[in-house]
């Protein structure tokens, strides 16, 4: 298990306590994804952590599949399972860049809080892409620390720093709203819908994908 992992494996009772946050980012997006999906959709979810977008969901779609690469995510994830009621999710340890997935078998695919912490974030959306249907979608909820300017911002930075120096999170990338929105149309996608979010100082940009 590299250092990385293990990282994450620490992050997971602490992802835990943060889904107040994440909550209230679902919240303000919730009809804006709900709106591109139906009730016979079948979702991947890359990096899914300890499943909370995934359960959000689950009301609403055919079946989930879910990875993440972090043993503690993936079994925390799973201990929140309500059997039978949330059956149509498959939880799993794997790797978001090449995943067991079949090709062109979802509807859409979730990136959630996942790009920044990529070395090469186009192996990710190249595996979205070819995970999903055609004209399928990919949601996108990814912090831009490059456009917060506040005081916050200039903590974030220095905590982006220090995670490089430390070589905890060496690979962080640092969007601004507009170098993302280049990132992600340099895929070969098409941005269909997008929201700007700020939940505790943190910015985020939503983006909804076409392939």
């Amino acid at each position: 298990m590299n250092k990385n992992r293990r990282y994450w494996d620490k992050q997971a009772v602490k992802s835990a306590k943060l889904s107040f946050i994440k909550a209230k980012q679902f919240n303000e997006c919730k009809n804006l994804i709900l709106y591109h999906l139906e009730p016979s959709s079948h979702l991947a979810d890359l990096a899914c952590g300890i499943g909370y977008v995934a359960y959000e969901l689950s009301d609403f779609v055919d079946s989930i599949h879910a990875i993440d690469y972090s043993e503690a995510m993936i079994s925390m994830a799973k201990a929140r399972k309500r059997s039978p009621e949330h059956d149509h999710i498959h939880f799993e340890i794997g790797n978001i860049e090449g995943t067991s997935i079949k090709e062109n078998s979802k509807e859409a695919c979730l990136l959630c809080h996942l790009l920044n912490y990529l070395q090469n974030p186009e192996i990710v959306l190249f595996e979205a892409k070819r995970i999903v249907k055609p004209n399928g979608i990919i949601i996108s909820n990814t912090c831009c620390f490059g456009s917060i300017r506040s005081v916050r911002g200039f903590f974030n930075w220095i905590r982006i720093y220090l995670s490089k120096i430390l070589n905890i999170s060496k690979h962080y990338k640092v969007y601004t709203f507009k170098s993302l929105r280049k990132e992600l149309e340099a895929s070969g996608m098409v941005i269909i819908a997008e929201k700007k979010l700020r939940v505790k100082g943190n910015a985020v940009l939503f983006t909804i994908l076409k392939t």
